[in-house]
């Protein structure tokens, strides 16, 4: 298996956390901020199941809770 990579997009509230607030929490489960279509990626060190990755976006969502920004991951 090659390598895998999580992408991540946020879509941000104004009536929520600003987005430097959301950075930091990513970058605490190991997401690096990204250009281009997504806003923020996570490498796989050793690969993932699918048991792995919905673990990893729940972990993602319970980040994210409170904050007023919804998500999209894709994992390739």
């Amino acid at each position: 298996m090659g390598l895998m990579r999580t992408h991540l997009s946020i879509t941000v509230s104004s009536e929520g956390a600003k987005p430097s607030q959301l950075a930091d929490r990513l970058a605490d489960l190991g997401f690096m901020p990204a250009h281009g279509a997504h806003d923020f990626v996570y490498e796989w060190p050793d690969g993932a199941d699918i048991d792995a990755i919905l673990n990893f976006a729940d972990r993602v969502h319970a980040t994210l809770a409170g904050t007023g920004a919804l998500f999209e991951m894709e994992t390739v």
